[in-house]
């Protein structure tokens, strides 16, 4: 699995509607923690740390989790609470080739991912971010461990259709304005896309890598018809709030990934564990947030940038295959 601090971060949104606030859902984290039993698989949560030497181990390792605490409101930020989902995992494989009454703890190892909530009106949903995308976790873990606390409050977890879902053709526009105007916001200034995904009605689908722009025949080919559709893409970003640099990739379900290359200009450790939680945390609610309000402000696309991006597509591949 993934936490937050290893080298690639990957953070999946959700909503938590509960009737309390963020205290009390720390209260509730706090009772049922991770506690290690000799005899059976244990799961629950524990405290936000950069490296407990239990994480991807074993579970022989007795290992007891302390309890978490929220971190206070600071650097234009919120309050917040980050804490660890820990569990035990079989491994079927080791175990088919261990003797019969081996302890369980030897076939098992001690998997978690993390999770961040922050603090906000319950009547909208407190925000988190969990470390893992992959459906299977989702479904079979972090699912049902978000709902055991939000039930306890009678309260629900939602993920689909969150107010952080990417429009489907922001990615179209993220295209143009890297030919056009690549200041996406005063304060966020695209240099690059890395890398870009596409789909299209028949189920196709592409990848674009190596630097990836509306110049491109195989791009534009797509862009000039009507078909198509862009997502996750791997974008570059300079912003000045924070003054960073961002190598991430953008979901269309609102999640994202932020790659090692990322960092503040001035260096406070953000390429390491808790120091790009930091990074992590500024890029969730300072950055994205104003990159998608750019999106459905920009009447320029609205009015000449759409037209354009496909007529200057079609004129690219006349060109190219001279007709």
């Amino acid at each position: 699995m993934s936490i937050f601090t290893s080298g690639r971060v990957i953070a999946k949104p959700f909503r938590i509607f509960i009737d309390g606030d963020l205290q009390d859902l720390l209260t509730q984290v706090q009772a049922d923690l991770y506690v290690y039993d000799t005899t059976q698989p244990s799961e629950g949560w524990g405290r936000f740390i950069e490296d407990d030497g239990v994480y991807a181990n074993p579970s022989s390792h007795a290992f007891t989790a302390t309890a978490p605490s929220i971190t206070p409101a600071g650097r234009d930020l919120p309050a917040r609470m980050r804490v660890r989902f820990y569990y035990d995992e079989p491994r079927t494989a080791v175990r088919r080739v261990l003797p019969l009454g081996t302890p369980w703890g030897q076939y098992h190892v001690r998997e978690a991912f993390d999770v961040i909530v922050f603090d906000g009106d319950p009547q909208e949903g407190l925000t988190a971010l969990c470390s893992t995308r992959d459906p299977k976790t989702v479904r079979n873990k972090v699912v049902p461990s978000l709902d055991n606390l939000a039930h306890a409050f009678q309260g629900r977890t939602e993920w689909n259709n969150l107010p952080e879902f990417i429009d489907a053709e922001f990615f179209k526009w993220i295209f143009f304005k890297l030919g056009d105007n690549p200041t996406l916001d005063p304060n966020i200034f695209l240099t690059e896309i890395r890398e870009v995904k596409s789909q299209d009605l028949v189920g196709g689908s592409a990848r674009f890598s190596d630097g990836a722009h509306s110049e491109r025949v195989e791009v534009a080919s797509l862009l000039a018809g009507q078909n198509a559709s862009f997502g996750p893409a791997k974008l570059c970003l300079q912003t000045t709030v924070p003054d960073a640099y961002y190598d991430m990739e953008l979901d269309t379900m609102g999640g994202f990934s932020m790659f090692a290359g990322s960092g503040y200009e001035i260096d406070n450790d953000a390429n390491n564990g808790l120091g790009r939680i930091d990074l992590m945390e500024d890029l969730w609610l300072k950055v994205l947030p104003v990159l998608r309000q750019s999106f459905v402000n920009d009447q320029d696309w609205v009015t000449r940038g759409r037209t354009q991006l496909r007529d200057d597509a079609l004129h690219l591949l006349r060109t190219h295959f001279s007709i």
